[in-house]
């Protein structure tokens, strides 16, 4: 096997391994602690929210308020 081959295939490996391992790995779970929030939940409301003008924010300082004019209760538990 030449120097060509042993470089490509060693290329190949590590591609193969940085595939196999980027795939894998999870982002952190988030979990919830039931008791908690039985205790503590007031009301659930299931909202309409009318914003047609959406785009995607880089920056938390990008993210505007929350409009309660905009919002319609479509149920609440």
């Amino acid at each position: 096997m030449n120097n060509k081959m042993k470089s490509l295939s060693v290329c190949l490996m590590l591609a193969l391994c940085f595939t196999f391992t980027a795939c894998v790995s999870d982002p952190a779970s988030y979990y919830f602690d039931y008791e908690e929030l039985k205790e503590k939940v007031i009301k659930i409301e299931l909202i309409n929210y009318d914003y047609s003008n959406v785009k995607s924010v880089k920056k938390k300082a990008d993210i505007l308020p929350f409009d309660f004019d905009r919002m319609e209760i479509l149920e609440t538990l």
